[in-house]
């Protein structure tokens, strides 16, 4: 990896801008009870087949079920509330367990979430879509390029160099 240290910086530091923007987007989404899936994102980048991939990965095993909401859990059990609670360290009452469970049951956006929350699922899309509106991909290549340049030692010589980032 080391022929493609100028790239793989860049690569690392778009995907930490991509990890804050998850962050925040966790936050806003009151996702955040015991900081694990917010704390979990790493960046990994990796040669395959002579490219460079950058990945933002998370490995916390509930992931999916807060970015896809009830399309996930289409029957929640006072079992389920309790095994998740118990996952993320939260200490609920037995009635707070079936409070909740009841809630989601009759509608996934509960009362309580909507007062904290308006937005509950789908917290990827808003973040990709947050990067995508702000121009990142062609922000990592003008800034691989620059730094391309500098290792060179001449600028505009990075011209040469077919970059695609997607």
């Amino acid at each position: 990896m080391s022929a493609y240290k100028v790239i793989d910086k860049a690569l690392k530091t778009a995907g930490e801008f991509y990890i804050d923007l998850l962050q925040t987007e966790l936050v806003f989404q009151e996702h955040i009870a015991s900081r694990k899936l917010y704390s979990s994102f790493k960046t990994i980048v990796s040669e395959r087949g002579g490219n460079l991939y950058m990945d933002v990965v998370n490995d916390t095993e509930y992931m999916w079920l807060v970015n896809d909401g009830k399309s996930r859990v289409p029957d929640v059990t006072f079992e389920d509330i309790k095994a998740w609670t118990q996952l993320k360290g939260l200490d609920f009452s037995k009635q707070r367990i079936w409070s909740v469970t009841e809630e989601l049951r009759e509608n996934y956006y509960t009362a309580g979430g909507l007062l904290v929350a308006p937005r509950r699922t789908g917290f990827i899309d808003y973040a990709f879509g947050i990067a995508d509106s702000m121009g990142i991909n062609q922000m990592v290549e003008d800034e691989i390029l620059k730094q391309i340049d500098v290792v060179i030692g001449e600028e505009g010589q990075s011209k040469a160099i077919q970059l695609t980032i997607s």
